[in-house]
């Protein structure tokens, strides 16, 4: 940045002294305003924000050191260079100027060549403040990038690329989180595994493009048909999860019959490509051990539905077959 970038407000009663000062500025090749007393230069230099202010100690209605001590109350970004032109130079009154916020002072009687000295200095710190600010922006939007990123990443680890679905990382990850959730509130946790049961002799057959179609269409409809809390994941090639928080079996089997009302039309609907769902539920119980016995007793019973052909639900816990539920295939 050159010197001509910097405003320099000048505040003094003395129009001689303004005239002075605004010369030696100019000739820094500065932009210069002026003020006449205390109270129009803090209006000024709160409305304008000059990079330098160069004040008057004593003027009327509002001196030098109040109107400093003003514009550094206002705080937020705004931190001006400020120069206190004063005749008084003893300890105890200069000590009052720098507690007050002044960054440098001129003495009088003026000097033109300790003047202008002192604006090249008070130009440095402003430069130096003005790079550290810039320094600073970009360290933020550097972080902001960074922690966007970051966040696509994590999302990018945690989701399944064909669906969208979060994937099998989530699914264990979330039914952890739900399964100390449901601990803590005393509430029902259930699961439901899901099998795509024809997805391989659709990939074998006509190819993995029109697997992939089956697969995102199926995605599509186990979302539409869950209840707003759950949580659908796609945890392998041809499987599914679903976490059900606040839903005890009687709501997981619930919840697998409207699946497979809900996908068998669009399994029958091409006689080449015939699809269906097996269903394994189960929920928490006291006797369950922890989220990976509860998924365990899900995948089971989903292993137990496949075996008994299409669209069949049965139930995760042994003590439960009497619930299991099956649903011949109309295709």
């Amino acid at each position: 940045m050159n010197a001509g970038g910097l405003r320099i407000l000048v505040v003094d009663d003395d129009r001689s002294v303004r005239r002075l000062l605004t010369k030696i500025v100019q000739q820094a090749a500065c932009e210069a305003m002026e003020a006449s007393n205390g109270e129009e230069g803090l209006a000024k230099a709160l409305e304008t924000r000059p990079d330098i202010i160069i004040t008057d100690w004593l003027m009327p209605a509002m001196d030098g050191i109040d109107m400093v001590r003003a514009i550094r109350a206002e705080g937020g970004d705004y931190h001006p260079y400020i120069i206190l032109v004063t005749v008084m130079d003893d300890d105890g009154t200069l000590v009052e100027a720098f507690e007050a916020g002044v960054d440098d002072f001129i003495g009088k009687p003026l000097r033109t060549k300790v003047i202008a000295a002192r604006l090249r200095a008070g130009r440095r710190i402003v430069r130096l403040h003005q790079e550290n600010e810039r320094h600073i922006q970009e360290l933020e939007r550097y972080s902001k990038q960074l922690t966007r990123s970051n966040l696509r990443l994590r999302e990018l680890s945690v989701t399944d690329e064909l669906t969208g679905l979060p994937n099998r990382r989530y699914a264990m990850e979330r039914l952890r989180q739900e399964w100390e959730s449901a601990g803590r509130r005393q509430s029902s946790l259930a699961c439901v595994a899901v099998h795509l049961g024809g997805l391989k002799e659709i990939n074998d057959l006509h190819g993995h493009e029109r697997g992939d179609v089956v697969l995102k269409t199926v995605a599509v409809v186990l979302r539409k048909h869950v209840r707003v809390q759950d949580i659908v994941c796609r945890t392998g090639g041809d499987e599914f999860l679903i976490i059900c928080p606040d839903s005890g079996l009687e709501g997981a089997l619930d919840l697998g019959e409207r699946l497979v009302d809900a996908v068998r039309p669009f399994g029958c609907r091409d006689q080449e490509c015939h699809f269906g769902l097996s269903i394994g539920a189960a929920e928490r119980r006291s006797s369950t051990e922890s989220c990976q016995v509860l998924m365990s007793l899900a995948d089971r019973s989903m292993e137990q539905a496949k075996g008994d052909g299409w669209n069949r639900i049965h139930a995760g816990q042994a003590q439960d077959v009497r619930l299991a539920r099956g649903f011949a295939s109309m295709c």
